[in-house]
């Protein structure tokens, strides 16, 4: 009887690892390459970010170093600084920017481009703001309610004028309609161009030209002449009555002349005193 072959198959089975463990490994070893790098990129970035950041601090402290320094440089000029001898010169620099903002010929031809009938203005005050806005402070009166009800619309149509604001209104006792009133008025910080006002009154002519004029038109210059008679002139000579005071040009120019003299009034003393 013959010996029976046993049939044994003493090889691992076949794995994943055994069929391709080559490109495993090149893979696994790529991966691990590229992790590596963007680990040392990311080392690297936040080492310049950490870098800067110090730059940063350093700066800062360096800045509020140098403004310390400042501040304290101002406090000792400010102890230097004498309010007495000063204040003069900051109420001039404070005259000149509000006369720059708004000066007071603008402000008072203003006024008087929105005043209405029957509103009569006593005082004007013009101070600054909280803002440092231009401000106008008026006092006044008048005669009846819708004239102060007219003033305060046209000083709201008035464009240099930004806001009106009434401080007090009040009817004055023991009068018939009078009205006092209070106004803040905020000046208009890009006011619009200046327009003229109307001109009114008639043209002033020379003494002498009016004088001359009414000479010309009156009836005694109308008047025809009379024709000299048949006498003889010498006969004339005595009998024709001698004129008093003829009116010559030169006399009729300086009535008027005599008369501006009076109203000037040279000899009063001048007000104010001169300088």
């Amino acid at each position: 009887m013959g010996i029976p072959t046993i049939k044994l198959n003493l090889a691992p089975p076949p794995t994943m690892w055994r069929l391709h463990h080559a490109a495993i490994s090149w893979a696994v070893l790529i991966i691990g390459a590229i992790g590596l790098g963007f680990s040392v990129l990311a080392t690297v970035k936040a080492y310049k970010e950490a870098e800067q950041a110090g730059q940063m601090t350093v700066s800062i402290a360096e800045q509020a170093k140098m403004a310390q320094m400042q501040q304290n440089q101002i406090l000792l000029e400010l102890r230097d600084i004498q309010v007495d001898k000063e204040m003069p010169r900051w109420k001039l620099a404070e005259r000149i920017l509000l006369e720059r903002a708004l000066p007071w010929s603008r402000l008072t031809a203003e006024l008087e481009r929105s005043l209405v009938q029957d509103v009569r203005l006593k005082s004007i005050q013009r101070t600054r703001g909280n803002d440092q806005s231009v401000q106008l402070k008026l006092r006044g009166d008048a005669r009846s309610e819708a004239a102060e009800t007219n003033f305060i619309v046209s000083l709201q149509e008035n464009l240099a004028f930004a806001h009106v604001f009434l401080e007090r209104d009040s009817e004055v006792q023991n009068s018939r309609g009078m009205w006092e009133f209070d106004y803040t008025l905020q000046l208009s910080a890009t006011p619009p161009t200046y327009e003229l006002l109307p001109k009114y009154g008639p043209v002033r002519t020379p003494p002498g030209q009016g004088a001359a004029a009414k000479a010309q038109t009156s009836p005694a210059a109308q008047a025809p002449a009379k024709t000299p008679s048949a006498a003889p002139p010498a006969q004339q000579t005595q009998t024709a009555p001698r004129p008093q005071n003829p009116p010559t040009p030169q006399g009729t120019a300086a009535r008027p002349a005599q008369t501006m003299r009076q109203r000037g009034n040279p000899q009063a003393p001048r007000r104010g005193g001169g300088r």
